[in-house]
């Protein structure tokens, strides 16, 4: 009887627990927007703002190494240009390039940061944040 509880809970903790512990990706995206279509696509732009993106996710990495923080983006963050994207109608912009921050921690210990500022960088708009699929890490 003993030995059958003991099994029923270790059953429950796998299935409810371990399912929790994967890290999920979470991304933070920021806009550089040009009004000029043309400018935006310059020739020798794109390596410009691969660095100022590596600047961008520095700024994350320092941030997350305040004592404060406790590491709350967790140990990896990458950084890194992802292309261009069109803007809409409602801006008056033409185009954007997009830089993705990537913060790879375990969800349940991701807080919102509601009472901190996320790192910015002039020029720079952050435009969303969301979490990605689950990875083994």
């Amino acid at each position: 009887m003993r030995q059958s509880v003991l099994t029923l809970w270790f059953a429950t903790f796998i299935t409810f627990f371990v399912p929790v512990l994967g890290c999920y990706q979470r991304f933070y995206t920021y806009y550089k927007e040009y009004q000029n279509c043309h400018e935006a696509l310059s020739w020798g732009l794109e390596p410009h703002l691969a660095k100022e993106c590596a600047t961008l996710g520095q700024k994350f990495k320092d941030l997350n190494a305040q004592p404060v923080m406790q590491q709350i983006f967790g140990r990896d963050i990458t950084s890194g240009l992802d292309g261009t994207v069109k803007l809409g109608n409602e801006s008056p912009n033409c185009i954007a390039w997009r830089c993705g921050v990537t913060a790879w921690r375990f969800r349940e210990w991701q807080n919102n940061l509601e009472n901190t500022p996320l790192p910015s960088m002039e020029g720079w708009r952050f435009a969303y944040e969301y979490f990605d699929r689950k990875v083994d890490c």
